[in-house]
């Protein structure tokens, strides 16, 4: 395959990557979660496929100086398009991790206090039954003796 066949291969996989991860980002942001799952598989395959389609081309060093100077000026352009898309996935997808994550543990602890407490007596004698009616019990032993 001819190297400028090779760089337009290339751009036309980035340009695909591109839209989805603009389609995915746009998703992110009106938080369509459920819409996403397609996308992902999507993204996963065709960010394989350019890998190593560009893993390709950059070893051909020697070849791509030889190339159409437009066609390489192009893939310049889509290379920056790809990786502004990408760090603004990286952004989005670590923001929707974070915001699940503070809800979640808002969950938890809001579950945790409204968990009844055992009643347990605690070093100062005070039974803490979670309720927020403290009261100080006597202790009482029992000892029987023959």
């Amino acid at each position: 395959m001819d190297i400028n066949d090779r760089i337009t291969d290339t751009m036309t996989l980035a340009e695909q990557l591109v839209k989805v991860l603009e389609q995915e980002n746009d998703l992110l942001k009106h938080d369509e979660t459920e819409e996403l799952a397609g996308l992902v598989n999507e993204k996963t395959e065709l960010s394989l496929i350019f890998e190593k389609s560009y893993k390709a081309l950059i070893e051909q060093e020697e070849d791509l100086k030889e190339a159409d100077e437009i066609l390489r000026d192009d893939l310049r352009d889509v290379a920056e398009r790809l990786d502004k898309a990408m760090n603004e996935n990286g952004r989005l997808l670590q923001a929707a991790i974070e915001a699940r994550q503070t809800f979640l543990n808002l969950v938890r602890e809001a579950a945790q206090d409204n968990t009844p407490k055992t009643g347990a007596y605690s070093a100062s004698g005070v039974v803490d039954n979670g309720r927020g009616d403290k009261k100080s019990r006597a202790s009482v032993a029992y000892d029987r003796s023959l």
